[in-house]
């Protein structure tokens, strides 16, 4: 069950960056699918091992970043 979550939350935020032309709105948007998430430490350590060597991979970063300082 964690494992279809985790790929439905990277298939999500590909389609987050890929459908979306504004970064700012990017962000938000990748913001409000991690954000349920958050305190899940092995699982957003699993995303983002999933998408090091991807272009998620920083956008995923400025929206944890940007959640923590809320």
């Amino acid at each position: 069950m964690k494992n279809d979550e985790i790929e439905k939350i990277i298939n999500d935020l590909e389609v987050i960056n890929n459908n979306l032309k504004s970064e700012g709105i990017k962000i938000i948007m990748a913001q409000n699918r991690i954000k349920p998430h958050i305190h899940n430490e092995e699982m957003m350590n699993k995303i983002l091992n999933s998408i090091k060597d991807n272009k998620l991979y920083n956008l995923v970063l400025i929206a944890l970043e940007m959640l923590k300082k809320v």
